[in-house]
Order: C-alpha cells, then sequence, then structure tokens
C-alpha cells in the first residue's frame, strides 16, 4: 500500500503493532507448519520402510495428504492477502491497517504524525510572538502535549531523539511566554524589538538547502527540474554562490521589496564557495550585502545565517572553511556597527547532521533551522 494512503488511514499506532505482530506470525506459520508437515512425511517413510511391509499405497496417501496440507498453509494467506487488496472492501478501516502494518511504514508513519504535530506547534508559537493572548499560549499547551504523545510513539531512537530535542526547545520557548504572560519579562525592550521584527515581511535567499527549507515551508513552489524556487517570500537555486547572488538574486530581492513596507532578509550561502578555508568568501559575502544594508536595505534588516555542517570528502565544502567562514562573518557583523546587519548562529546551538551526500539536510533538520532563524534570530 502507497505510504501516503497508511498516514491518512492509520493513525491509531497501537492497533497497528498488534497486526504488525499479527502478519509476523501468520508468516512464521505459513514457513513452520509446511516444515513440521514435511518433516512428518519423512517420519511416516521411515516408518513404512522400518516395518519391513510397504503399503504404496497407504503411504502415498498420507504423503500426499501432508503435501496437500502444507500447501495449503503456505499460499491460503498470500491469497487472502491479495484479495483484501484487490476487493472494492479493501477500503475498509481494519483492512487497510493490516496492509500498511509492517515495520518500515509504521516507522514513516510514526515520523510523519510526530512532525505534523510538531510542525502545528512550530506555527502557533510563532503565531504567539505576533498575537501574545492567553488563549493562544493554552492551545500550544495542547499542541506540546499532543506533539510529546506523538513523539513517544516513534519508533526509532535516533529520530526520536531528534524530536525530542526540538520539543525540548518549544518547551523553553513556552516558559519564556508564560513569563510574558505573567508580566514577568525581564527585558521588554528587547521583547519589544523581537515583536517589530516578527511582524516584518520574511525572505529567505539561499542554495539548494534553502530549496529544502522554503518548499517544506510552503514558501515557494519548486521547478520542474528542482532546480529553483522563486516566490516574493524566498529565491533559492541548486549551487548558488557569490556570483549568482550579485548577478541574479540581487536584482530579484530589488524588484520584491515593497518600498513602503519592512523586511527581514534572511541570507543562507556560502557552502557552494568554500573549500578549506571560508575566509576570503566570507568578506566578500560580507562586503556586498553591507553595501547594501548601508543604501538601498537601510531600512530593513538582514539577518545572515550561518553555514552548517558538511560530511568532508563529499562535496567540495569542508567543515574547516565553514568555521573560518562564519567565524569572519560573525567579527565583521560585529566590527561593522551596522544596526540592520544581525549573524543567526544555527551552526553552534543546533544539532545538525547532514543526509548521506554530505551536504544536503532531510526536511526535519531543515525545518529545525526554519524554526531557530523565526523564534531566535528574528
Amino acid at each position: 500500500m502507497i505510504l501516503d494512503n497508511c498516514v491518512d488511514v492509520c493513525k491509531d499506532i497501537e492497533l497497528l503493532n498488534i497486526l504488525s505482530i499479527f502478519k509476523t506470525l501468520i508468516s512464521l506459520v505459513t514457513i513452520i507448519v509446511p516444515v513440521i508437515l514435511v518433516i512428518f512425511v519423512i517420519i511416516d517413510i521411515i516408518k513404512t520402510v522400518s516395518s519391513g511391509e510397504v503399503d504404496t499405497k497407504k503411504l502415498w496417501n498420507s504423503i500426499s495428504k501432508r503435501i496437500i496440507a502444507a500447501v495449503i498453509v503456505f499460499l491460503i494467506f498470500p491469497i487472502l492477502n491479495t484479495i483484501l487488496r484487490i476487493l472494492p472492501f479493501s477500503n475498509l478501516y481494519y483492512i487497510e491497517c493490516y496492509n500498511c502494518a509492517d515495520k518500515d511504514n509504521i516507522l514513516q508513519i510514526t515520523k510523519t504524525n510526530a512532525e505534523t504535530e510538531l510542525n502545528k506547534l512550530a506555527s502557533l508559537i510563532y503565531k504567539l510572538d505576533n498575537d501574545l493572548t492567553e488563549e493562544n499560549y493554552n492551545n500550544a499547551i495542547l499542541l506540546f502535549e499532543q506533539a510529546r504523545q506523538a513523539i513517544k510513539k516513534v519508533t526509532d531512537k535516533n529520530f526520536k531523539k531528534t524530536y525530542q530535542s526540538e520539543l525540548d526547545r518549544y518547551k523553553d520557548k513556552l516558559e519564556e511566554i508564560r513569563k510574558l504572560l505573567n508580566g514577568n519579562a525581564t527585558n521588554s525592550s528587547e521583547n519589544h524589538n523581537n515583536s517589530e521584527n516578527q511582524k516584518n515581511i520574511n525572505l529567505f535567499i539561499g542554495d539548494s538547502r534553502m530549496i529544502t527549507l522554503c518548499n517544506y515551508n510552503s514558501l515557494c513552489h519548486v521547478s520542474n527540474d528542482g532546480s529553483t524556487c522563486y516566490s516574493d517570500k524566498c529565491l533559492a537555486k541548486v549551487g548558488a554562490g557569490i556570483s549568482w547572488y550579485k548577478n541574479t538574486a540581487l536584482g530579484k530581492i530589488n524588484n520584491i521589496i515593497d518600498a513602503d513596507k519592512k523586511y527581514n532578509i534572511i541570507i543562507n550561502l556560502g557552502v557552494n564557495d568554500i573549500n578549506k578555508d571560508g575566509t576570503r568568501v566570507a568578506r566578500s559575502y560580507f562586503y556586498n550585502i553591507s553595501s547594501y544594508a548601508k543604501n538601498q536595505w537601510k531600512n530593513h534588516n538582514i539577518i545572515i545565517v550561518s553555514v552548517n555542517p558538511v560530511i568532508d570528502g563529499k562535496s567540495n565544502a569542508y567543515n574547516s572553511g565553514i568555521i573560518s567562514f562564519n567565524k569572519t562573518i560573525k567579527e565583521s557583523i560585529e566590527n561593522s556597527n551596522l544596526p540592520n546587519i544581525k549573524y543567526c548562529d544555527t551552526y553552534n546551538n543546533l544539532e545538525i547532521s547532514p543526509t548521506a551526500d554530505g551536504l544536503h539536510y532531510d526536511n526535519i533538520t531543515s525545518n529545525n533551522i526554519y524554526n531557530y532563524i523565526l523564534n531566535k534570530c528574528l
């Protein structure tokens, strides 16, 4: 059964686990019973031969019955399962769940459920930054509990640990919000500025990593060939680097920006330019970004997001170059005295692991980065 259908119809993980055990037992029966019957056939032959009186007809009847029984047992469950899949009533809830009940499907369903609940929680927490009310907070607490229950059911320990880490960050955020509601905020000026920044229009700029982030959060539509993701909320291109930024992105950004509105221009580029030393590349990026921050973008906020980890040797980028790039960007911002440029350190503040290709991130990691930017860097 197609996994998407399983996710839609089977949300009862306890039922899926029971059905999975039942299917395993059935599989064992279809193997063990025929083996046992074959053993009985061998025993019958040995007994008949040992008795010295071989009744061929009687022996053949006994063997035939056992072979037929073994074949029936071996085939009955696969045939039944096939019938259940193709008959019109196969859309019944329990039958569909039965067809979905295997280890891989259960893992994917529990992951999908956990990610869905975490995303709903993240969206409401983001809403709280703009609409801080007791009702929204209480709804967030309910979503937090739903996410916690969904994470408990994830069957893979590593994924469960990742989701729990994200949930813990949301817990800290909810505690901060609770203090704000109680009037115990310790830095009202900073919170006010953050709230104002959250009201700005977010525009994300980046490379293929940003395509995953923007696509997963419905900020743009990916082109048919998967190479670009352009909208008024996100500009991203596979292989994008400093040349693309200067020759293509800047023009598109300026076309998007409305002079009467204020933007958070969020830039996450550099991995395609970095080798083993990112210092020179970082200086080139900062020079181009800061020149706009002083002029065309002086009324907007620019957030430069750290370049995040890779697996060395899988691409042209190396972690040594990424570290030097991030260090140079951070120091350049600190020394610039430009109030509208900010460094967003996701490299050190998130647990980030690339996928097998050593360069890109899966949806949940991309979403963690996205939520960190929204909740900690704006």
